[in-house]
Formats: structure tokens, sequence, C-alpha cells
């Protein structure tokens, strides 16, 4: 499996993701075989866009991701940018769903807000799986 990152820091949603995914590119060996995106981008990004513009530059390939306060990268730490990491491989592929079952071996968090957002805002975590 190869993996790649790229990091823009445009206020702009769409320019934002579009730079982002292009850099990403630019670095990974295997391009063709992208199946997976992760996406983090700073709260005052539109993440409809971003997911719109991700959709339209790599069709069929799943995306996970959330809004950050704050993105972390190889390049350090940036604050309401967005950040994209795609995974390539001939051998592997990935899958993203909602699911309860997700978390049921893991210690649930403390607190209204944490156990609001440990359930999300559709009665269940979402689940990234990669298979071989």
């Amino acid at each position: 499996m190869k993996a790649a990152y790229g990091v823009s820091k445009s206020s702009d949603s769409k320019l934002a993701a579009q730079e982002a995914v292009d850099a990403c590119m630019a670095r990974l060996e295997d391009a063709a075989h992208a199946f997976a995106v992760m996406v983090y981008f700073g709260i005052d990004h539109d993440a409809a866009v971003i997911a719109t513009t991700l959709a339209e530059k790599l069709p069929n390939v799943t995306v996970v991701g959330c809004s950050t306060d704050g993105e972390i990268s190889s390049d350090g730490l940036s604050v309401d940018s967005v950040c994209v990491c795609i995974l390539s491989s001939t051998k592997t592929t990935a899958r993203a769903q909602r699911s309860l079952r997700t978390m049921v071996k893991t210690r649930k968090p403390q607190g209204p807000a944490l156990r609001a957002s440990w359930q999300g805002p559709m009665r269940g975590p979402w689940c990234f799986c990669l298979m071989a």
C-alpha cells in the first residue's frame, strides 16, 4: 500500500480541496489504484463543498474525514487548512459506513457532550474498514 498527503492553506474550500488532492497525486507513486481518501479540514471550511470536490476529483474512491481545530501532517501543524491523505493499492479496498457495533470493545467517553459525539448525529459512529 502507498500513501501520500497534501495540504492547502487556502481559505476557499473548493480551491483548498483541489490543491490538497493535486499535491497528493503529484506525490503518489500509484495514483491509478487510489482506493481511499482521508480528509481533515479546519472548522471554517464548508464540508459539503469539500466532499463534492473530492467526489468530482476522485470518483469511486471511499472518502472519510472530519473537521478539526488544527490539522497535523508531515508539514507540521496547520490551522484552517485542508489536509488530504490518499491511499493506493492493487490488493486493498476500503469501505465506510455507519455502524453501532464498531465501538463495542472500546471504552465509552464520559460526559453528555462526548457521549453525543460518540454516537454521532445519526445514531452510530462511522466505521472505516480496509480489506485486503
